[in-house]
Order: structure tokens, then sequence, then C-alpha cells
């Protein structure tokens, strides 16, 4: 496997998250964010890289979370 396989689509919306500062900006950002993961679910299906996308799905959804609770007030629903 080549590093492009470990690419995802979120990777710079992830990014500009966590640089943001307005709460606003925050929530548009992580609404992005879950909509690309979830397109890239749809596309996949079966995709030979499984194991990693999942895997930077989970972090990623883990990382949302964090942002959400900490910085937006959501509730801890882990």
């Amino acid at each position: 496997m080549n590093d492009r396989e470990f690419e995802v689509p979120w990777g710079q919306p992830l990014m500009d998250l966590m640089l943001e500062a307005e709460p606003g900006k925050q929530a548009e950002h992580a609404q992005r964010i879950e909509s690309l993961i979830f397109d890239r679910l749809q596309e996949s299906g079966h995709a030979s890289n499984g194991r990693a996308q999942l895997a930077a799905v989970e972090d990623t959804l883990a990382i949302l979370r964090a942002i959400k609770r900490e910085k937006l007030g959501f509730p801890d629903w882990q």
C-alpha cells in the first residue's frame, strides 16, 4: 500500500476545524467532515483498504466528539 491509499477527503477540513476559533464556523466544519465521511463510506463499500479507512473514520469521529463536547457544548454522548 502506498500513502495515497490512506488519504482521506476530510484531512484538510479537519485541520481547518482544529484551527478555527469561531464556534459557528467550527460547527460548519464539523458538519462538512461528517458529510465527507458519510460520502466516502457510501462510495467505498468493500474497498481493499477497508481497515485503514475504518481506523481513519474512528479516529476522526473521536476528534469530532471531543471538539463538539469541549468547544461547542455538546453532551458527552460517547
